[in-house]
């Protein structure tokens, strides 16, 4: 008896164990997201009106970033603009360079608070480079000139401090200035994490289908009316 219980909690066990490392697999693939760089609690001590750039640096995961969104820091805007759009660039020798990928959000962030604008798909490498750009319809593309009169009002401080992770960092500006902003994503998943996705849900069809004939055994060694009278006659 104590066998036929061991036999009959091995599947299980094995369903259980395959199902906590689907999950975990899942949740390495999909990344969990992380705040890499922020200084939105510092003073604000300016705005860059109409348009404004960022550099940044990523960490030292090998196998590189996932970027999920971007925060901006804004202030009431002046007037005078329209089509506000926030994209990430490579690095073009201290200055943004080619286009990476624009970002989703507001196109019209009016009233002053934080305007969250998200990714689609930008992969970053490690330990390179990159600037969030924000302009709109009243300004050329970076490096921009002169700004018009009005527009939107991105928030910079004079504080070299901000909270960082995986070894992220920001890169001031020429005049020392830090434009406010937060940066989210995930590190990319190593291969062997994706790897257990197909082999768990393998596991876990093979125990139902291990349970599915287990059951059909036990039916059909249960006596029917007529076998069980037989033993009588």
């Amino acid at each position: 008896m104590k066998r036929k219980n061991q036999i009959s909690k091995a599947p299980l066990l094995y369903t259980t164990l395959a199902r906590w490392a689907l999950l975990c697999a899942f949740q390495q693939a999909h990344g969990q997201g992380t705040m890499y760089l922020s200084n939105l609690g510092e003073a604000t001590f300016g705005y860059a009106a109409g348009y404004g750039f960022q550099s940044f640096q990523t960490g030292t995961a090998a196998t590189g970033y996932i970027l999920n969104s971007v925060t901006l820091a804004m202030g009431n805007w002046d007037g005078n603009a329209s089509n506000f759009v926030v994209a990430v660039y490579h690095d073009g020798g201290g200055q943004p360079g080619p286009l990476l990928g624009a970002l989703s959000g507001s196109n019209d962030p009016e009233t002053a608070g934080l305007y969250i604008y998200t990714a689609s798909g930008l992969t970053l490498n490690p330990g390179t480079i990159y600037w969030i750009v924000a302009n709109s319809d009243l300004i050329l593309p970076p490096p921009p000139p002169q700004p018009p009169f009005g527009g939107y009002f991105w928030k910079f401080t004079a504080s070299p401090n901000y909270t960082s992770s995986d070894g992220w960092s920001l890169i001031p500006s020429a005049n020392g200035y830090f434009m406010q902003l937060a940066l989210d994503g995930a590190s990319v998943p190593e291969p062997r994490a994706l790897g257990l996705i197909p082999l768990g849900v393998v596991v876990i069809l093979a125990s139902r289908g291990s349970r599915k004939t287990r059951r059909v055994a036990s039916r059909q060694s249960i006596p029917t009316i007529d076998n069980w009278h037989s033993g009588f006659r």
